[in-house]
């Protein structure tokens, strides 16, 4: 099984039905969908929270940037692109902990990944 993250933007003005290809728009405006971890914040306060940032370039600037903006006690960065991230069997990355260690991720299977990022999260719990 996978999953995905919410998408950053959706359309400003969805259609009610289908449309067909001759009535395709050449452009569609989008907006912002809320950010559900910035909202969630405050109720993070004191909790382990993981968070995932999948990312083209600097993993671990723009991690730490997001972890401190969200709250979050751990957050996986992980490439994405030229065959890496969604879609892939395997996983790679960058675990960024609020003390400000970290730990390389080598590839593995993603079964493995989750695993290893539940252990994390079980660790901090005690």
């Amino acid at each position: 099984k996978t999953s995905a993250a919410v998408a950053d933007e959706r359309p400003s003005r969805p259609e009610a039905r289908k449309l067909h290809k001759h009535e395709l728009p050449f452009r569609i405006e989008m907006e912002p969908n809320p950010d559900i971890l910035m909202t969630l914040a405050p109720a993070l306060e004191g909790k382990v929270a993981l968070g995932f940032a999948a990312e083209t370039d600097d993993m671990e600037t723009s991690g730490r940037r997001k972890m401190a903006d969200k709250g979050l006690a751990l957050l996986f960065a992980n490439p994405v692109g030229e065959g890496k991230g969604f879609g892939a069997a395997s996983g790679e990355g960058i675990l960024l902990r609020d003390d400000g260690t970290r730990r390389e991720v080598e590839p593995m299977p993603k079964e493995d990944l989750a695993d290893l990022l539940l252990d994390e999260v079980a660790a901090r719990l005690g």
